[in-house]
């Protein structure tokens, strides 16, 4: 873990036992309606990002802390880990970090008993971190709300805009995507594109600092680096920028050469 990456925690660690602070971002907490008998619901937190601040991927990559999301939940509900749209690559000061700038919507799935009509009182306790070129500043927000289970179809709304919205913005899967082993790195073979992929690794046992894309027979491969003392994983998960679109991996890590 980096020096930076440590007093990063340390700091939000100290913040999270004072006042609720805004942190240059606005969190708000987004639950639609759902049908009477589901098992499962869908919502999601809204960040707004101040100008010029942003947020951190799943994966930071050499500093940083992705949002935090602690649930109090009805009895026998459990929360899904949040997924996250594509993240974007920022290099500065010699390190490489996976950031939302502007907007950042993660959504959360619910896992539920069958579900009757009525109210579900849902309550969330939401960390993050957020720089800017100067520093980074711990936020936090305590939120409260419900879902409301309806008999028959839900009728349209605002907050279920939003998460069809935020839906659609999440990487699709693409099952033609290989990875491999070479002993010290994977390498991650991609379909073809106008431009280079991005590939950000969801493990942060990679080093942020791989070659570039090259390409290979009908499409690329990117080779990433163990960092120090990490593991190989037994599979690749992740997201690729391609050509204007996001794509998912997850995908078995072969032992052999291509």
């Amino acid at each position: 873990m980096s020096t930076l990456r440590l007093l990063a925690m340390l700091l939000s660690t100290v913040l999270a036992a004072g006042e609720s602070s805004p942190g240059r971002a606005v969190a708000t907490l987004i639950a639609p309606a759902a049908s009477h008998g589901a098992t499962s619901v869908e919502v999601a937190i809204a960040f707004r990002i101040d100008p010029g601040s942003h947020l951190y991927w799943q994966n930071p990559g050499d500093s940083g802390l992705p949002p935090r999301l602690r649930w109090t939940l009805p009895d026998g509900w459990t929360a899904e880990p949040p997924r996250f749209p594509a993240p974007q690559r920022h290099a500065a000061d010699g390190q490489v970090t996976y950031i939302h700038d502007e907007q950042l919507i993660l959504l959360c799935t619910l896992q539920t008993p069958a579900l009757t009509e009525g109210s579900y009182p849902l309550h969330i306790r939401v960390d993050w971190l957020a720089c800017d070129a100067e520093a980074c500043v711990p936020g936090k927000a305590t939120m409260t709300g419900e879902v409301q289970i309806v008999a028959g179809p839900v009728a349209p709304s605002a907050a279920s805009a939003s998460l069809a919205t935020a839906r659609a913005a999440l990487p699709a899967n693409e099952p033609s995507v290989t990875a491999h082993s070479d002993g010290a790195a994977v390498v991650v073979r991609l379909p073809a594109s106008n431009i280079p992929p991005i590939v950000f690794p969801a493990d942060d046992g990679f080093r942020t600092d791989h070659g570039p894309a090259e390409r290979s027979a009908g499409g690329w491969q990117v080779r990433l680096p163990l960092a120090t003392s990490a593991a190989m994983p037994e599979r690749f998960t992740g997201v690729v920028r391609l050509d204007g679109r996001a794509i998912a991996i997850d995908t078995p890590i072969t032992r052999s050469s291509p």
